[in-house]
């Protein structure tokens, strides 16, 4: 029995390699389809014999698929065990780095197995979900960006009304629960905790939803991860059992900005406020279309700080003497000031005036450098006297300069700025 299912597999190795160069000798589409059938009425015996069958099959590619949808799908094929069904894939290059595969989508209630199915892919988001921290009273702009592949399909946004945070399935045996016109929801396998003040939206879960937003008023624990929500207002559409659903919180804009659903640019005035600092979060989904009638989309959860009206007062800590400094010692000199705003980081810059030779201003105050006495070409110096030779009063003589300069000191956010005017004083005896 091994030596016969040996020569066909050689057979069927062979067809499937002529029929892919255009062999003069192939064999034909009955002695392939024979030889096929004769070798599924074998028993495999191990998964070894299994693989090198599914193999031989993928060597055959496109030419042997007629073959194989008639023949061989599904494929039964007898063991010790109970029966094993084979099921043949085609894979589909769609793109630089993703396949598809021709199998039906398969959703489970738990959640543990899904396949992909489609054409279209789903875009990749590259704006980052931190927005970072901005003023108000100000015009704003931000350009939410995917990355651009335009042979995978056209993008389209929208903002959504709630930033998902728990993801559950809706489940129920009952009819009092999930049906249009209760306020019921039965939720399982969820991710997390739902709690009053919860909102759902099902526009984009539930075919032919609208963009309802409802409020989660009361939680009922089932198990640790099966909840019964209390929704008002009552639900207007009924919630198929093993639909996905997501719960959040309230997707909000900055009070004053507008969104832009062909381009994802959310811009407009941020209107004046008191000195406190407001959180917003909202999500936008993107959603690529086919010209098959497919989408996806891809969802992403932004957030941004606006700042209000600040009272910022800042000092001097330094006086503006800052004493003196011998030639070819190291700098250990600094300036620093203060500011109203509580952990505010405050940068040092130079105005105006010159440093002595050697010396420069770091952003932290910091004076940094050793003053070069005698200068070169690159590096300028204090002066330089007959080259060394001059000997003046037998070296009692002090030579010293004062050099003048103002340093801005201003907050990070640029709240407030205060400027100084320090002197320095070099000498050398």
């Amino acid at each position: 029995m091994l030596l016969k299912k040996s020569k066909i597999f050689s057979a069927l190795a062979k067809s499937a390699y002529d029929i892919k160069t255009n062999a003069d000798n192939a064999l034909s589409y009955s002695e392939t389809k024979l030889l096929l059938s004769e070798l599924s009425s074998m028993p495999f015996g191990n998964c070894k014999l299994l693989n090198q069958f599914n193999t031989l099959l993928s060597l055959a590619d496109m030419a042997l698929m007629p073959m194989l949808s008639s023949t061989c799908t599904p494929f039964k094929i007898r063991n010790d065990l109970p029966g094993v069904i084979v099921s043949f894939f085609k894979i589909f290059v769609v793109g630089d780095d993703y396949f598809r595969a021709d199998t039906v989508a398969i959703g489970a209630g738990d959640g543990v197995f899904t396949v992909d199915s489609t054409y279209v892919r789903a875009p990749i988001w590259t704006t980052a979900s931190n927005l970072g921290v901005k003023r108000a009273n100000n015009y704003l702009t931000f350009k939410l960006d995917t990355y651009k592949a335009l042979e995978l399909g056209p993008i389209i946004y929208s903002l959504d009304t709630v930033n998902p945070i728990i993801d559950g399935y809706a489940y129920t045996t009952l009819a009092t629960e999930n049906k249009i016109t209760k306020n019921l929801l039965r939720i399982k396998n969820t991710t997390g905790t739902p709690v009053v003040g919860n909102k759902l939206c099902l526009k984009d879960y539930v075919t032919d939803a609208d963009a309802t937003t409802y409020n989660v008023i009361n939680v009922t624990n089932v198990s640790s991860t099966e909840f019964i929500l209390t929704l008002s207002p009552p639900l207007a559409i009924g919630v198929a059992n093993n639909k996905f659903i997501q719960l959040g919180t309230a997707s909000t804009l900055p009070l004053g900005m507008q969104f832009d659903q062909g381009t994802a640019e959310v811009f407009g005035v941020v209107p004046y406020q008191p000195a406190i600092t407001k959180s917003y979060t909202f999500t936008v989904t993107a959603t690529r279309l086919s010209d098959r009638g497919e989408i996806a989309n891809s969802k992403r959860t932004f957030s941004v700080q606006v700042l209000g009206e600040i009272d910022s007062v800042m000092t001097w800590n330094t006086p503006s003497n800052l004493g003196s400094i011998g030639a070819n010692l190291v700098s250990t000199l600094a300036v620093s000031a203060s500011s109203t705003v509580s952990n505010s980081a405050i940068l040092y810059v130079l105005e105006s005036g010159t440093l002595p030779p050697g010396l420069t201003l770091s952003l932290d105050g910091e004076i940094v450098g050793k003053v070069n006495q005698f200068g070169g070409e690159d590096a300028p110096g204090i002066l330089t006297l007959d080259g060394g030779g001059l000997l003046l009063d037998d070296g009692t003589t002090t030579l010293d300069k004062d050099y003048a300069f103002t340093i801005q000191a201003r907050d990070i956010l640029s709240y407030s700025a205060i400027s100084r005017e320090f002197t320095l004083k070099w000498r050398r005896s």
